[in-house]
């Protein structure tokens, strides 16, 4: 689970080696998990280093409820500027 959220970090900065003005405000990472899970420990423990790396502040976001979906659906309401970014887990298949 770990790797997952390491691949998307890194994934999120190579778009952004291009772009040379981004970011210029704080970044909004949401999880769609309560305070203290495991999606919010990954984010914490992502956000801090992401945070130094930009040169911007990384606010994380938590927004429980409906199996994420109220969180996915915020971010996707969002504008699509790269300031509001959702992690996210897949579900587990049996």
């Amino acid at each position: 689970m770990k790797r997952i959220f390491v691949l998307a970090a890194l994934s999120v900065l190579c778009g952004f080696a291009s772009a040379q003005t981004y970011p210029s405000k704080p970044i909004r990472l949401v999880v769609g998990f309560a305070p203290g899970g495991a999606a919010d420990i990954v984010a914490r423990t992502v956000g801090d280093p992401l945070g130094r790396l930009l040169g911007q502040s990384i606010i994380i976001d938590n927004r429980p409820g409906a199996g994420s979906s109220m969180a996915a659906e915020l971010v996707a309401k969002a504008a699509p500027d790269g300031y509001t970014i959702l992690i996210a887990s897949r579900a587990a298949s049996r």
